[in-house]
């Protein structure tokens, strides 16, 4: 069986990394009114040097985004409906697809859509960490159990303990994905503008560390394991809830949250491509930057 150590090695580093980055950010937007990320912080502080390797891993991080949180979508779908596990790249792409067409429409649309599936996912998960802590803690619910063929990976694990640890780690730092983005776009907040990006900066923090640090537990707890076309979410909301209308909620918010988590990078990189056009990094093209968005 799964050893609970095994997911504390990897979620409780990137909890502490998490609050600092919240807390480093924080003191970029009260120095940084303007906008402020990592490369502007570096080309201030050690030169452009520094700062264009901040900016060019802010690309690919960026495009990584993209590519890893659709391919997460359509796993959690895959677990929701095993039928489609054949057209996972078609669905892939159409996600893709559908993201950027929103976002040509522009950033003030594409915010008021994507809105209302943020919410339902966070009160969903909150309701199901909670949920399944009073149940387990009240006898309702105990471990997962699985069958001698859903177990077969285990049989490897403890030869490459480390390295799945660290690809866990890796994997989950995807959950902090958005806090560089907060301190980027600290214009595009109403006036006063540094006071708002910092309200939204903490409460991201605080919404990430809930979600991510309760789900990590609950999975501990229960000894959720890795099995072919499941994610441990849907393990989860399936032997807590069951196979009714919450599993259904909370699958196909899990799946467009992770789709809408995308939008960050349509909403970071146009705004670093324009702050690099600006000091003549890229073609300055780029420095068009679209309509201010009044997010609060």
């Amino acid at each position: 069986m799964q050893h609970p150590g095994y997911i504390y090695a990897a979620a409780v580093p990137i909890v502490l990394l998490l609050l600092i980055l919240v807390f480093s950010y924080s003191q970029i937007i009260d120095h940084y009114p303007k906008g402020g990320g990592s490369y502007a912080v570096s080309m201030e502080s050690f030169g452009p040097k520094i700062a264009l390797l901040a900016a060019t891993a802010l690309i690919v991080d960026y495009i990584m985004t993209v590519a890893v949180s659709i391919s997460s979508s359509t796993e959690a779908m895959i677990a929701t409906f095993p039928a489609i596990s054949a057209y996972k790249v078609i669905f892939s792409l159409i996600c893709l697809a559908a993201v950027t067409l929103i976002n040509l429409r522009g950033i003030s649309e594409s915010s008021k859509i994507f809105g209302i599936p943020t919410y339902v996912f966070i009160i969903s998960m909150m309701t199901m960490i909670i949920t399944g802590f009073i149940e387990f803690f009240t006898g309702g619910i105990g471990q997962i159990t699985y069958s001698s063929n859903q177990v077969a990976f285990q049989g490897t694990m403890q030869s490459v303990s480390l390295f799945l640890i660290l690809r866990a780690f890796s994997s989950g730092c995807s959950a902090l994905t958005g806090v560089e983005a907060v301190s980027d776009a600290v214009p595009n907040f109403k006036d006063p503008p540094q006071k708002h990006a910092k309200a939204i900066l903490y409460l991201l923090g605080a919404i990430i560390v809930f979600i991510f640090g309760g789900t990590s537990i609950l999975a501990s707890i229960l000894r959720v394991m890795p099995i072919a076309d499941a994610t441990p979410i849907s393990q989860m909301t399936s032997y807590i809830f069951g196979q009714n209308i919450m599993f259904y909620i909370l699958q196909f918010s899990t799946a467009l949250i992770l789709i809408l988590a995308a939008n960050t990078a349509y909403n970071g990189l146009p705004t670093l491509l324009s702050i690099l056009a600006k000091d003549r990094y890229v073609p300055h093209q780029f420095s068009a930057k679209r309509n201010k968005a009044e997010f609060f």
